[in-house]
């Protein structure tokens, strides 16, 4: 699990960031705890819901540039979900879902 407050995939070395953690989470596949999925919370600090301001908040857009990022750039293509929330007070948040596979060790 990590936590951001933001997600910015604009530059090569944002992009780069976003990836290394991707596939840092989808290289742990564990045998004995196949159930396991790694989560990437944005739109939080330090135990907060602060809301999102620059991450793309449609999560279908978002969705399909991460994957395109994926497809691009690493090798076998983990699987991610995109999934996006609002609090009561309109603060917009979500996470990348990385279920767990047997398809590891993902590379650039």
């Amino acid at each position: 699990m990590d936590f951001k407050s933001e997600i910015a995939a604009s530059t090569s070395e944002q992009k780069a960031d976003l990836l290394k953690d991707i596939i840092a989470i989808a290289n742990t596949y564990d045998n004995n705890n196949y159930s396991d999925h790694g989560f990437i919370i944005y739109g939080v600090k330090e135990k907060t819901i602060i809301g999102i301001i620059q991450t793309e908040s449609d999560t279908d857009k978002f969705q399909n540039h991460i994957e395109q990022l994926l497809k691009t750039y690493i090798t076998p293509m983990p699987q991610v979900y995109v999934i996006g929330f609002k609090t009561a007070d309109g603060k917009k948040w979500g996470a990348i879902v990385i279920p767990p596979r047997n398809t590891k060790p993902h590379m650039f």
